[in-house]
């Protein structure tokens, strides 16, 4: 049983290295919501601990990837459903669609501007500056 338990655990370690950091840092942020809210699924520890391991090693910032789209989204998050999309859910947005809609923004509609907003994000993010970077959100 220990050796399928450790060839197990070796598959997920393979899979999550091979996940993007950005990947990394939403299922992070889910497990840590999802240990806070007591939903989290079993083993969901060791992949907190995996993640950040592999976060640690890379030389990551703490500053998550994609931050300047979420906070982008910020004020739609009441209005934001993660099921999968079996029946419509009139006055709701999927996650699923927002980086979508975040990349024809960034890379389409208004390039240059996004370009500007996300630095911005990220200088307020790497010193700290959580409530600017919020700002800089509201401002865009």
């Amino acid at each position: 049983m220990t050796g399928q338990n450790n060839h197990a655990a070796e598959r997920l370690r393979a899979y999550l290295w091979e996940l993007k950091p950005g990947a990394w840092a939403l299922l992070v942020a889910e497990l840590e919501r999802g240990l806070l809210l007591g939903t989290a699924p079993a083993g969901a520890e060791m992949v907190i601990a995996e993640l950040r391991r592999g976060f640690r090693e890379a030389n990551s910032r703490s500053v998550r990837f994609d931050d300047p789209a979420r906070l982008f989204f910020k004020p739609l998050e009441p209005f934001l459903v993660d099921d999968v999309p079996d029946h419509k859910h009139h006055g709701r947005i999927a996650r699923s669609a927002l980086e979508p809609i975040w990349l024809w923004v960034s890379n389409t509609l208004i390039q240059e501007d996004a370009r500007i907003y996300a630095q911005q994000v990220e200088l307020a993010l790497t010193a700290g500056d959580s409530e600017k970077a919020d700002h800089q959100a509201h401002v865009f």
